[in-house]
C-alpha cells in the first residue's frame, strides 16, 4: 500500500513569488537574508521551497521566522574536502555566515 499523498496550492499576491526570487537571486556566495517576520505560515513554506530549490540553506529562528543561507560554493569545498580525506584523517572547517 502506498502513502497518500497530496498536493497544497496556495493563492499568494502575485508578486510574492517574485519578490521572494529576487530577494534569494540578490544574494551572493556566503550571504543570506531573513524573510519578514509578518509573513503568513503558508508564505513561510513558500520562501523556505523557493530557497530550497535554488540550493540554499534555510533555517527557522527563534521567533519564527526564516533565514535563508546561499552557501552553494561552501556545500562544494566540503564536499570535495571530504572526499579528499584519507581513513583517519580528519580536518576542521571554520563556518561563518553574514545576513543583511
Amino acid at each position: 500500500r502506498g502513502a497518500n499523498q497530496e498536493v497544497v496550492v496556495y493563492n499568494v499576491a502575485p508578486d510574492f513569488v517574485q519578490n521572494i526570487e529576487i530577494q534569494l537571486n540578490g544574494l551572493r556566495q556566503n550571504e543570506g537574508c531573513m524573510f519578514n517576520e509578518d509573513l503568513s505560515a503558508e508564505e513561510t513554506k513558500l520562501a523556505r521551497v523557493l530557497s530550497e530549490n535554488l540550493g540554499f540553506l534555510t533555517t527557522r529562528n527563534s521567533d519564527g521566522t526564516l533565514s535563508a543561507f546561499n552557501l552553494q560554493d561552501f556545500s562544494k569545498e566540503v564536499k570535495d574536502q571530504l572526499s579528499a580525506l584519507a581513513i583517519g584523517e580528519e580536518i576542521r572547517i571554520a563556518i561563518g555566515m553574514k545576513t543583511e
